[in-house]
């Protein structure tokens, strides 16, 4: 990971002391602990800073002595593998309370904002132990580290699965039916049209493909529906795999 400047100024600036006269860890102290876990996951400065500013006094040279009592710093993680379902992360600390609370957050979607409302499609800890947060930091990677090892097994799965012209509407055919999803039927509805476009990544050359190709045609529909604001693609692509793991 990448010390661009923005991180450096939040990790020199100061702590932060709240109008009963509580007192709070500096930034370096709460942060440095946990950039030290994801530094060899993130790659360059590949993270997003929010925050706001507390308090703002002088330096004896004039310079702006600086506290923040909300930082938010979401992250994007390059985990080495292929499951790119849940390759993010985000640490909160928020002082402007009587305790300091402090969240973390993994998902393939998180939002956030500065009035410490963090929603994610995977799973959101909040603690006022920042020893406890660690922790929890730790487990998230592991268990991404898991979820890439079971996806590495399925695609290899979906791969050896060839398929011919009956085969393939077979299979798709199956997936309509057996889903409770309007909007994966459709999904897979659509995915038809690009398996015999000649110009599409997905066109069946031969009469011949495999699952591992029906699979990433219709996540491509979905990421295309995706990029313009639709929310719910984990969850379509959890039914997804789950239906097609049955052909």
């Amino acid at each position: 990971m990448k010390i661009n400047n923005a991180l450096k100024e939040v990790l020199n600036s100061r702590m932060y002391e709240n109008a009963r006269g509580t007192v709070f860890n500096s930034p370096k102290e709460i942060l440095t602990p946990l950039i030290d876990v994801l530094t060899p996951y993130v790659d360059g400065d590949n993270y997003r800073i929010k925050n706001t500013v507390g308090s703002i006094n002088r330096n004896d040279d004039d310079s702006a002595n600086i506290a923040y009592d909300k930082l938010i710093v979401e992250f994007e993680l390059n985990i080495g593998g292929f499951a790119a379902e849940y390759s993010n992360m985000c640490v909160v600390f928020d002082l402007s309370g009587k305790k300091a609370l402090y969240k973390v957050a993994a998902g393939h979607t998180i939002r956030t904002c500065l009035n410490m409302c963090i929603s994610s499609d995977n799973d959101l800890f909040v603690s006022e132990d920042t020893v406890k947060i660690n922790k929890r930091l730790l487990q998230y990677l592991d268990e991404i580290h898991n979820r890439d090892r079971e996806y590495l097994v399925f695609k290899e799965h979906l791969e050896n699965r060839e398929l011919n012209t009956d085969k393939l509407h077979q299979s798709l055919g199956q997936i309509v039916y057996n889903t409770e999803s309007k909007v994966l039927r459709n999904f897979v509805i659509d995915s038809l049209c690009e398996f015999k476009n000649s110009k599409s990544n997905y066109y069946i050359e031969g009469e011949k493909t495999n699952l591992w190709n029906v699979y990433n045609c219709i996540t491509q529909q979905m990421s295309n529906k995706f990029n313009k604001g639709y929310l719910d693609y984990p969850s379509l692509t959890l039914e997804l795999r789950n239906q097609i793991i049955l052909n």
